[in-house]
């Protein structure tokens, strides 16, 4: 809690605050909706605070008057709300007649301000009247800006369902004249029940002697992007509730506003892909974000089917090893037979603190989830493949040496979209799964350079448009803002599949010398450090003690110039 709301100079402001806020939710008279939009934490914020504050737009009470947004887009966004509210009518004596709906829609808002407060993990302090012109204006730029991306492919959807009544028509008409064209008719058209999709399309227009018709994605150039990244923020985020009152309120000839509004804008500007439609979110939706979030995760295909969709493909190990990636400058150690007889005894100490700093910097070095991509593939011969489509996050596996990952498109708003994914799941995980946390960790660790990055990208891994430099930027970037994997029951494919990709790793010969000599400086350090209170009494046994690391180092290096340690 803020300190200030109990604070001598403000003795009643926590009263009068947290009476506001009861009182907000008693006028509730329905189900109270939970806590989806979120002021962020600054654990979450400190590595990059702009990849979590809107530059250009700001959404709902949280950033709506900040000071750079407000300025860039409030024209725009009033420009927008013109077009909504403003109808115009044109009686049969010609006359003009112009009318505000502004007076319809923020009455039926206002109703909501209740509810929609209980959303947001802060107290909101502005009154009533204030939230209900926030969220009217900002609702009716959101819904404009979704409709721009589903006219265009809409168009296409509507083409699709042209192209399923006139192949009805055509199959209906053909048995009609003959009956027997039923047993040679194509196979496409043999169902009951057929569909047309964008795979089959052509075969469909061929079969009706029809002109190929082409809907191109339209494509969108960075400032579209810099206004996406913005409204994808945690914190930034209009509750569904006001955009479904918005749209039915104005419109309510034209149905029900369901999330499926959402799916197009999220399709293009996803890094991942999409669950089906049928996998898609359809009530227990709170906004655009948690949309996404949840489309990203149920894009999943049960284990026992994933077997069967990808051919074995037998690699065999590359037996070129270049050695761990730890190196250490040991240079100063010097041969062991000279080095007890020549340091002088009030060096002693110096050299047993250097010595332990050697030790600890080799045997606790920080242990890895996985190795990265380019020495799982160099030094270990492992191959890595895109899943298919309908396959995601939940459905990374492994088969043998071959790793199946899916396929993640990198662009200009992915950063800023993938790190608000990651913050929203960690602050709505109400299990110890963070799904999204897990996979980003594991991509992290196995992208260190644009060397990981080209092989992933070679292997259809990643895609888009960012360079291999701003790839490895991301991921190095993101490594800090990850929560490690709590998750280690077997159930778990993706800890299942990092266990044995590093069984298989550490189980060669070269990486399981590294590891014992890992470990024999472990009982180096644990003989040091026991004798250390003596350092100064006992400086022949510390020598002695000095001689073995010295022994120690130089076999390290040995073992460095035949596996060439990095």
């Amino acid at each position: 809690m803020d300190p200030s709301l109990i604070s001598n100079s403000v003795p009643n402001q926590w009263v009068v605050e947290t009476t506001k806020i009861l009182d907000h939710q008693i006028d509730i008279n329905r189900e109270i909706p939970s806590v989806s939009v979120f002021h962020l934490p600054e654990s979450i914020t400190t590595t990059k605070p702009e990849a979590y504050e809107p530059q250009q737009i700001g959404l709902g009470p949280i950033h709506h008057f900040r000071s750079g947004p407000y300025r860039n887009m409030q024209q725009h966004k009033l420009v927008v709300a013109r077009k909504d509210l403003q109808e115009i009518t044109k009686e049969e004596d010609g006359k003009i007649i112009v009318i505000n709906k502004a007076q319809e829609l923020l009455p039926i808002v206002r109703e909501l301000v209740p509810i929609v407060r209980s959303c947001y993990n802060i107290f909101l302090k502005d009154d009533d009247e204030s939230l209900a012109m926030i969220f009217a204006i900002d609702g009716l730029f959101l819904l404009n800006l979704f409709q721009t991306y589903n006219i265009g492919m809409g168009e296409k959807e509507a083409y699709l369902l042209l192209l399923k009544e006139k192949a009805r028509e055509f199959k209906r008409q053909l048995i009609e004249d003959d009956p027997e064209s039923l047993t040679y008719l194509p196979d496409l058209l043999r169902e009951e029940e057929f569909v047309v999709t964008s795979k089959n399309q052509i075969e469909f227009e061929r079969y009706l002697h029809l002109s190929h018709q082409q809907f191109q994605q339209p494509k969108f150039g960075t400032r579209r992007r810099t206004l996406v990244q913005d409204i994808m923020m945690a914190s930034n985020q209009i509750p569904f509730i006001v955009l479904k009152e918005i749209k039915e309120g104005l419109h309510p000839s034209s149905g029900s506003f369901s999330p499926s509004e959402f799916r197009i804008f999220c399709k293009i500007h996803s890094p991942l892909k999409l669950c089906s439609k049928s996998q898609a979110p359809k009530d227990d939706v709170n906004h655009v974000l948690q949309y996404l979030y949840d489309s990203i995760v149920n894009n999943y295909t049960p284990i026992e089917d994933t077997a069967d969709l990808h051919k074995e493909e037998s690699q065999k190990p590359d037996s070129s090893y270049a050695g761990p990636h730890t190196r250490m400058g040991l240079g100063d150690l010097i041969n062991p037979i000279n080095f007890i007889s020549k340091v002088p005894t009030e060096e002693i100490v110096q050299l047993y603190e250097k010595s332990v700093s050697v030790l600890e910097s080799f045997s606790q070095s920080e242990t890895l989830l996985v190795p990265t991509a380019s020495k799982l593939h160099d030094k270990a011969g492992f191959m890595f493949h895109a899943l298919l489509k309908h396959q995601g996050i939940q459905n990374i596996y492994n088969k043998g040496n071959d790793i199946y990952l899916p396929c993640i498109s990198l662009n200009n708003d992915s950063e800023v979209i993938l790190r608000n994914l990651v913050a929203y799941e960690t602050l709505t995980a109400n299990t110890d799964k963070f799904l999204l946390n897990e996979y980003m960790g594991l991509m992290c660790a196995l992208i260190v350079n644009v060397d990981d990055v080209q092989l992933l990208k070679d292997q259809k891994v990643i895609d888009g448009e960012m360079g291999n430099d701003e790839v490895a930027k991301l991921f190095i970037e993101m490594s800090t803002c990850i929560q490690p994997i709590t998750t280690k029951e077997k159930s778990n494919l993706l800890q299942k599949m990092i266990d044995e990709v590093n069984t298989v790793y550490n189980n060669r010969l070269e990486m399981k010398m590294y590891l014992l000599l890992r470990k024999l400086a472990g009982w180096l350090l644990v003989g040091l450090k026991s004798i250390g209170k003596f350092v100064e009494h006992s400086w022949k046994i510390v020598a002695f003690m000095i001689g073995i690391v010295a022994v120690f180092v130089l076999t390290y290096k040995a073992y460095c110039d035949v596996y060439e340690c990095h």
